[in-house]
């Protein structure tokens, strides 16, 4: 009797399969076959794991390749099967002429792919399957180890997550009345939560941080669709706290304020410090960021060969307003880590600690350096004074938290131009992140050595400093500086476009006088500095208010189209006009120092509020 060719095949794709994965694992026939025929076990250091995948092992004299995947075609009610199923199924394609073996995770492939690009495809006969050519039994050994320890979390998470959130909301609200024991329900969906917060810190450790935020997002609304608070909240800091606070500061801001109401109603005060010290850090880093901002116009101002500096009245006032705030700031965010230390949450203290650390390191760092360079360096000693501390404080109490303050040494070091200290942390960086097989460290080391092939240093800052020529223009000087940067821009103010339009306004609005004389009872501030502040000092490009302390105000970009319209609602016949006299004259100082009006300021409050 002849054997079956299939037969035949199926035998020699096995003898292949077999060669290709380590000679320990055990590789086992399953009967009857329904769709998988076979199940493979690890083996790691001799030890049966217990860890296993399911297989469906298919041979081929050629395979259908497309670029950088195969297709292979299988029946759609195959698939459905497996996705009832709690173990990982792979569909392992056997080219048994070349001898390679190639494997997808199918419940994976369900899910992130096809459920997202072809929701229809329950309802095919059959379905093609895009295998990636990189995807080599042979050479991807570890990758099918991490899915046979991490698949069985990874199906039970994206199994819950396909029961809509209004089933999972009716279940928990009238489990009692259906099994009467509504603390099996709360246990089934705590448990369900905590199970994704660990597959979220899987992703993080493998280097994929965008996928980790996606899994907190998913944990965050099935929270807030089940009304689980602390679950809230939790996803929603870790979520702040995975975002780069310098890059995605705003994305950040919004996390915080997305949860605060959940903060409050919770009785929980390490909750209450993780969210006050985030927000506080948030607030201090847009503050650095301003004020890098009004720093930077003064130096590229002093590299213009037509203009000496532009550190106008202006720029001046509005740089010492940001370091009032930022002092506040840095006391807030000190009062935090008094109140984790008080309450003997010591993890948030090393927390705040290595946080607070790198605020006032990122103040050193970004100061003008005037004044006395000495104290400059008995700052940074400080703060590696509080970083070493933290160092030796994590070495009992995260492991995680070391990796973190040793980069933040290393950083420092290279500030400071102390390049064998910062070689020492980072080699003590990598051998930590190799322990702990944290993909996302060793990247996290590797974007820090480029960071530090083009970051100045605290050294060459001050050389640059003592470098530069100080010199406060006049207020013409300082309108023939602002022409020559708008034209060093691309801007002319002679054009038609809408930056040349809004420059033109700015440059007349610098000075209000006109506008003011017209009744004593007027008052002009800025609200906000326009989308060509950041390339030039026009702060009167962005939208300002007009505001009568008889009449109300009005708000928009310019002054004599406020004026007019102004004039026209509110002046006719007006009892309270009163025009300034001729000899009248505007200067800064007299805007500095009148006394503004608590109407107005209330009105600028309430809209950044709303």
């Amino acid at each position: 009797m002849k054997r079956p060719p299939e037969h035949v095949k199926e035998d020699i794709s096995r003898q292949i399969l077999e060669r290709k994965i380590p000679t320990e694992w055990i590789l086992r026939d399953i009967h009857p076959d329904y769709g998988i025929d076979k199940s493979l076990e690890i083996v790691e250091d001799k030890i049966v794991t217990g860890k296993e995948i399911l297989i469906q092992l298919k041979g081929t004299q050629t395979i259908d390749v497309h670029g950088d995947h195969i297709s292979f075609s299988i029946n759609t009610r195959h698939l459905k099967y497996y996705l009832e199923k709690d173990v990982p199924v792979f569909l392992i394609l056997v080219d048994v002429v070349e001898e390679n073996c190639y494997w997808i995770f199918l419940q994976q492939y369900a899910y992130d792919v096809l459920n997202i690009n072809r929701p229809s495809w329950v309802d095919q006969q059959t379905i093609t399957i895009r295998i990636p050519i990189e995807q080599r039994v042979s050479s991807t050994v570890d990758q099918i180890i991490e899915i046979a320890k991490g698949g069985p979390a990874y199906i039970t998470v994206r199994k819950i997550n396909q029961i809509p959130n209004k089933y999972l909301t009716t279940w928990k609200t009238n489990a009692e009345a259906i099994i009467r024991k509504s603390k099996v329900a709360d246990d089934f969906l705590e448990k369900s939560l905590q199970l994704q917060f660990e597959v979220s810190y899987h992703h993080e450790k493998e280097g994929n941080r965008q996928e980790s935020i996606n899994v907190l997002e998913k944990i965050y609304s099935s929270a807030l669709a089940t009304n689980d608070k602390e679950s809230v909240v939790k996803a929603g800091l870790l979520i702040a706290y995975q975002l780069n606070p310098y890059d995605q500061n705003k994305f950040v801001w919004d996390w915080l304020n997305k949860i605060s109401e959940f903060v409050e109603e919770l009785d929980n005060n390490s909750y209450r410090l993780r969210w006050k010290g985030s927000l506080v850090e948030t607030v201090y880093i847009k503050l650095i960021q301003d004020y890098v901002s009004l720093f930077q116009l003064g130096l590229v101002s002093s590299q213009n060969a037509r203009s000496p500096s532009l550190m106008t009245p202006f720029l001046i006032q509005q740089m010492q307003e940001k370091v009032e705030q930022l002092f506040n700031a840095e006391m807030d965010f000190v009062h935090c880590l008094k109140k984790a230390y008080e309450d003997e949450d010591y993890f948030l203290f090393l927390d705040f600690l290595k946080r607070l650390a790198k605020m006032h390191w990122l103040w050193v760092y970004s100061n003008s350096l005037k004044g006395d360079h000495d104290l400059i360096f008995k700052q940074l000693d400080s703060i590696e004074k509080m970083l070493l501390f933290a160092k030796k404080l994590s070495d009992v109490i995260s492991e995680d938290a070391k990796f973190m303050i040793l980069l933040d040494l290393a950083y420092l070091y290279n500030s400071m131009e102390k390049y064998s200290l910062r070689d020492a942390m980072i080699e003590e960086a990598y051998a930590l992140a190799k322990k702990l097989e944290h993909k996302g460290f060793i990247m996290g080391i590797e974007n820090a050595q480029e960071v530090f092939k083009r970051s100045p240093t605290i050294p060459y800052l001050i050389n640059f400093e003592e470098k530069k020529i100080a010199k406060e223009p006049t207020f013409e000087e300082e309108e023939k500086i602002i022409k020559d940067l708008l034209k060093d821009a691309g801007i002319d103010i002679d054009g038609d476009d809408e930056f040349s339009k809004m420059a033109r306004i700015g440059l007349k609005d610098r000075n209000p006088e006109r506008i003011l004389k017209y009744c004593t009872h007027l008052f002009t501030e800025i609200v906000t500095y326009g989308p060509i502040w950041d390339m030039v000092a026009l702060p009167e490009t962005g939208l300002k208010i007009l505001y009568c302390d008889k009449k109300g105000s009005i708000m928009g970009h310019s002054l004599d189209v406020l004026l007019e319209i102004f004039k026209r609602s509110n002046c006719k016949n007006c009892k309270h006009h009163s025009p300034r006299s001729d000899s009248w004259k505007w200067t800064r100082k007299w805007h500095r120092e009148r006394k503004k009006p608590e109407g107005m300021i209330k009105t600028i409050d309430n809209f950044f509020k709303y």
